[in-house]
């Protein structure tokens, strides 16, 4: 038999090991849950991974508002106010969530920077694009003309930006035309004002996601040629091209630099120095906005379209208060700094292609040759 004082010690050290036990048994729960946890994450994390590079080459995934897109090397952008989480900025990614215009998936079938199409593809691929409210109609018929002359086989993507009811089926029945209404209620209510141009990078962006390669043109532009011939210096500086009109802002030429038509609180808003901006030399590239290449790639969405529709959704961005026509170019205005940004140096005096771009693309602010416009009777 045992001793009294040894049966007394079996029982506290069985009793003691029941307490441990039963004060173990959430812990041992709470490491099994958290490990299965871990498992899961990282299960989904390693299928987010394979699904991710079955698509890297065919498709960019971008975060308005949500992510700093940059140019390799470049800096993020810094300024809250494009990136701040306010109501109002809440409400702007609940309407573009809805538009598929945030949080969107690029399915783009170019991108420049992992593979070069050949020209007949490219040519195959471009879409002309603009917009126009009633007052441009009969200018924006010459435009269309002109497109129609040269590049019959080409497609025409009009926006309606106001034009009258009765007008409405006169320019769907133009050759190759296809008339579509802007969808203002997408997007914040500063774009419906016309004078603020924030409605251009969005059209961009919509349809360079949709074509792959686009070029915009305002309704002054007159081809010359057939875009074809722009194709393969285009591919020269990440698939942009435009007329470069200046490089230096001192430089008193015949047209002044963007930069006295661009108002002080824009460049604050796109983190950029302004005194640095105007003392640079050669660097402060200047591009006509009203004439337009695009040819998608994952440099030329970071540098410029993405960061230009940003600003355009807010609207002391893309119109700062106290900003109005004649003192500050809006859509313009934004595409220079950003070319002076995130592609700096890309365009100079000795390396623009403006001599080829020139001969293609012509501008003439009036409505001379819209009665050539053509229609057709299947449309």
């Amino acid at each position: 038999m045992y001793h009294p004082n040894t049966m007394k010690l079996f029982q506290d050290f069985y009793r003691v090991l029941i307490l441990m036990i039963i004060l173990t048994i959430p812990l041992f729960i709470f490491i099994l849950r958290d490990y299965e946890i871990n498992v899961t994450i990282v299960r989904t994390s390693h299928a987010i991974q394979i699904k991710s590079t079955e698509h890297q080459k065919s498709t960019i995934h971008t975060t308005i508002m949500q992510t700093g897109l940059r140019t390799p090397g470049a800096e993020p952008e810094t300024d809250d106010r494009l990136h701040s989480n306010d109501t109002n900025d809440v409400d702007i990614r609940r309407d573009l969530n809805n538009a598929g215009a945030v949080n969107f998936t690029l399915n783009l079938p170019i991108d420049l920077e992992e593979h070069t199409p050949s020209i007949d593809e490219l040519y195959q691929r471009i879409a002309i694009v603009s917009a126009f409210s009633q007052n441009h109609y009969l200018e924006a018929l010459s435009f269309i003309a002109s497109a129609q002359k040269y590049m019959p086989d080409k497609k025409i993507i009009i926006y309606d930006l106001g034009i009258k009811e009765s007008v409405i089926p006169k320019v769907k029945k133009l050759c190759n035309v296809e008339l579509r209404p802007f969808p203002w209620q997408s997007y914040p209510d500063h774009v419906k004002n016309l004078h603020n141009y924030a409605w251009k990078p969005i059209l961009i962006d919509i349809t360079l996601r949709e074509f792959g390669a686009i070029f915009w043109g305002d309704a002054s532009v007159r081809f010359k040629t057939s875009l074809k011939d722009l194709l393969p210096a285009s591919t020269r500086h990440h698939g942009y091209m435009s007329h470069w009109h200046s490089f230096d802002p001192k430089t008193n030429t015949k047209i002044r630099h963007q930069y006295y038509f661009t108002h002080p609180d824009m460049y604050a808003s796109l983190d950029v120095d302004r005194r640095k901006y105007y003392a640079s030399k050669n660097e402060a590239a200047y591009p006509a906005a009203n004439r337009q290449l695009y040819i998608n790639g994952s440099v030329i969405q970071r540098a410029v379209v993405q960061p230009m529709l940003r600003c355009s959704l807010k609207l002391h961005c893309i119109a700062p208060e106290g900003s109005k026509i004649g003192e500050h170019r809006y859509d313009a205005s934004l595409l220079a700094i950003l070319v002076y940004k995130n592609m700096n140096r890309e365009w100079t005096p000795q390396n623009n292609d403006n001599v080829i771009f020139d001969r293609t693309i012509n501008i003439q602010r009036s409505t001379k040759g819209h009665e050539k416009a053509r229609t057709c009777a299947n449309q």
